[in-house]
């Protein structure tokens, strides 16, 4: 996903002072100990007791597999924690930790990775060296057995199906996201039935989900992604169609990637 995206790894607080004004208001006293004990576990390569503090899957950038499991996640520490990433880490300040306010999880690095109230990581969007080269190279190679109407893509937002499309969303180097929608069974190798362009003011981004408004003569086609409810509104992933504002249909998706 693009922002993002929809998911490791912790911190160095050796040089900090845990007695501040910040640490007592905004951070909890046992917060700091589990993020202490988080990046003790870092620094001295304790991938099998890291794994178990992680709620997985680990949502990986599109089309890196996701890690399901904590096998899955010791097999690939490499990839994630390469030593540039983990210098990033040391030395961080008391500032960079901050609580979502619509979660309550807790980000740390402008949300490289959040923790959850009983020290669990939740979401880890860390992105290495290592996993772009990885990225990349998957990429193109996925590229290369799309049909000839695709035309490669940046960064891909996401990939869902229902019983009758699969749908996919990406960013293109022209920074214009594009919609891609196939009857099913229609394939990244098969040619597309819908492939629609737009612009960023109409995409709306937050905390609590995304939406994606793709307009055609007097139909508007929706992709809305939304992790953070409440009262009436349904968390999920939707698809829908509007003629002139009026709803034809919407669905429920299936994420893919």
């Amino acid at each position: 996903m693009r922002t993002s995206q929809k998911t490791l790894i912790s911190i160095v607080i050796s040089c900090i002072s845990l007695t501040g004004s910040f640490a007592q208001k905004s951070i909890p006293t046992d917060i700091i100990k589990k993020i202490n004990h988080i990046s003790d576990l870092i620094t001295h390569d304790q991938i099998t007791e890291l794994a178990s503090l992680i709620k997985f899957p680990i949502i990986m950038q599109n089309p890196i597999p996701d890690i399901l499991s904590p096998h899955d996640f010791i097999l690939s520490y490499n990839l994630l924690m390469d030593s540039t990433l983990k210098q990033k880490f040391i030395g961080l300040k008391l500032s960079d930790i901050f609580q979502d306010k619509y979660s309550l999880d807790y980000g740390l690095l402008s949300g490289t990775i959040y923790i959850n109230s009983a020290g669990e990581i939740v979401r880890f969007n860390c992105r290495s060296d290592k996993t772009k080269v990885l990225e990349k190279q998957l990429r193109e190679e996925l590229i290369s057995t799309c049909h000839p109407s695709i035309k490669p893509w940046k960064e891909n937002i996401l990939v869902c199906q229902t019983d009758k499309y699969l749908i996919r969303l990406d960013f293109l180097p022209d920074k214009s996201y594009r919609l891609i929608c196939w009857n099913r069974p229609g394939n990244l190798k098969t040619k597309p039935d819908i492939m629609l362009y737009t612009g960023e003011d109409n995409i709306w981004l937050s905390r609590g989900g995304s939406e994606y408004r793709f307009k055609e003569g007097d139909k508007t086609y929706l992709v809305n992604d939304r992790y953070l409810c409440g009262g009436s509104t349904k968390c999920g992933l939707f698809y829908s169609v509007e003629t002139k504002g009026m709803e034809d249909f919407k669905v429920e998706c299936s994420r893919i990637k």
